[in-house]
């Protein structure tokens, strides 16, 4: 199957299914030109709209599960080599060696370190954390920016229909709903410590390079993301990819100071 018959299975039938949606829900239509005529790019809004549908179907959901379980291999890897430093600390104790004790310091210092970077990147992985509502969140902001409120109204009514464009039951989410989840993440998730101008600039070319995957993605990606074993839900903590190592994983802190504006 070629790349381009690939990437009509993905973002371009969703993208079809929604323009259709929009022709066929008049407050789904006038929610559009809402935001759009406020100043909300089109393309921006569309493309965030799918990022934030926490389903199967969404390559954003596909890519934060494959994320995911490459972070459950490194944990696994991780915790190995804690317990085998330990083991050996012990053994060579035990042979009353004369081995200087600044070696057998060390070794329990690298223990330790390997077991605390995992309690803390545990903590930025988890399905709890690391989700589909980064992208709502941003795009909350982003309508906030460009109109001068988050439009919970509008941009629920839209993202019924993003749903719905994956094949999904068309969602009853609500303003109120959307409203609390908003509010909720920017308090307590660390990861919106990223929704800042100079993060969002950071974050910029990785979010192109996922929308250029969601654009010419072939069948045979799908397929493989679709094959990584799902995530259970008694080991849903976890790490980076091998390439990352723990410790680069970002120490991000949620902005509490200032709460977001209904």
């Amino acid at each position: 199957m070629t790349v381009e018959s690939g990437s009509k299975s993905v973002f371009a039938k969703w993208k079809a299914r929604f323009q259709e949606l929009l022709k066929e829900n008049a407050h789904a239509s006038e929610s559009w030109e809402t935001l759009t005529e406020a100043g909300v790019d089109p393309k921006f809004l569309s493309g965030f709209l799918a990022f934030s549908c926490d389903c199967e179907e969404n390559l954003a959901s596909k890519l934060i599960e494959l994320l995911r379980s490459w972070a459950i291999e490194d944990i696994q890897t991780c915790l190995k080599l804690a317990g085998r430093l330990e083991q050996d600390r012990k053994d060579l104790e035990s042979f009353k060696s004369d081995l200087p004790e600044a070696l057998l310091e060390k070794m329990d210092e690298a223990a330790r370190q390997l077991r605390t970077s995992v309690s803390e990147v545990r903590e930025f992985v988890t399905r709890h954390k690391l989700n589909t509502n980064f992208f709502l969140a941003w795009l909350l902001d982003s309508v906030k920016e460009a109109t001068g409120t988050p439009k919970y109204r509008e941009v629920s009514i839209l993202l019924e229909c993003a749903y719905a464009a994956f094949g999904q039951p068309m969602p009853f989410i609500g303003e109120e709903a959307l409203r609390k989840t908003y509010t909720r993440y920017k308090k307590e998730n660390p990861y919106a410590g990223l929704l800042t101008a100079d993060g969002k600039r950071n974050l910029l070319w990785g979010v192109l390079i996922l929308a250029v995957l969601l654009v010419i993605t072939s069948d045979t990606f799908v397929e493989s993301l679709s094959t990584r074993q799902a995530v259970d839900q008694k080991d849903d903590n976890s790490l980076l990819p091998d390439k990352f190592g723990l410790s680069s994983w970002p120490r991000i802190r949620p902005d509490k100071s200032v709460p977001p504006e209904d």
